[in-house]
């Protein structure tokens, strides 16, 4: 597994990954500046509560979590983008010929890609925080409850949680990668069942859809008053679990043919 994981590892320079974590920072500084020069400058009903909001310990928290999803799309995207590759590449069978062991291949490149994921969303939010720090001081607004006990174990929650989330977006990724035997089709696929097939399934069976692996992901990352904090948890470990599992079964027994 370790040969594999270094050999992962050396791609982390590929144009595509370099543009997945460009975009999450920029996506999450964007936002971080966007967001308070809208509540302290937009008024209205719905900026007084932003700004409020902002005034708070757990204000930070909220700024960069109104980005979280966006961050979350792009791993999904990239993570799921990249284990397709090696079907849709022809790359597949040559790693298989250096590590014949498919379970260890299978294992490598997904604690690589963890890692890529993991280092990029922390990276993001990192860079969110200073730009959250600078506009606020730019806009006149107090930063103080931000780094009370409180508003910095709010942060490393935050942090803690979403990290949990990302790995269990990675593993639907690279779960729906070895289904489709396809980079385009990975991608597609995966972005249309986390945003379009999972909000139609919480339309219709609101009480049955919210156990859905998306839906626990995301409670877990945002703190849903849907279910509980510990179910979230449980439930993302338990889908974690099963995409793994079900994921390793398929790249251990499906042929190979290109």
């Amino acid at each position: 597994m370790l040969r594999s994981l270094r050999s992962e590892l050396v791609k982390f320079g590929r144009p595509s990954l370099l543009l997945g974590t460009t975009a999450m920072v920029g996506f999450m500084g964007f936002g971080a500046y966007f967001g308070i020069d809208r509540a302290v400058a937009g008024g209205g009903p719905m900026g007084g509560r932003m700004l409020a909001e902002l005034r708070t310990s757990q204000g930070l928290v909220a700024l960069l979590g109104h980005v979280d999803l966006v961050v979350t799309a792009i791993v999904l995207i990239t993570v799921s983008a990249n284990f397709g590759a090696e079907w849709s590449q022809g790359t597949l069978r040559n790693l298989l010929v250096r590590e014949p062991r498919r379970l260890r291949l299978l294992a490598g490149k997904t604690v690589a890609l963890l890692l890529y994921a993991l280092g990029s969303a922390a990276l993001a939010i990192a860079v969110g925080t200073a730009v959250a720090f600078v506009a606020a001081n730019d806009h006149g607004l107090s930063t103080t409850p931000w780094t009370s006990s409180d508003g910095l174990s709010d942060l490393l929650k935050f942090a803690g949680n979403g990290a949990l989330s990302i790995v269990g977006y990675s593993l639907l990724g690279m779960f729906v990668a070895v289904l489709t035997r396809s980079a385009p089709a990975a991608v597609g696929v995966s972005l249309a069942y986390a945003l379009v097939v999972e909000g139609l399934l919480v339309s219709l069976v609101p009480d049955q859809a919210q156990w859905l692996p998306g839906q626990v992901f995301t409670a877990l990352a945002s703190s849903s008053t849907t279910i509980s904090y510990w179910q979230a948890l449980a439930a993302t470990v338990a889908w974690g679990a099963v995409l793994l599992a079900a994921g390793g079964a398929l790249f251990r027994f499906r042929d190979v043919t290109a």
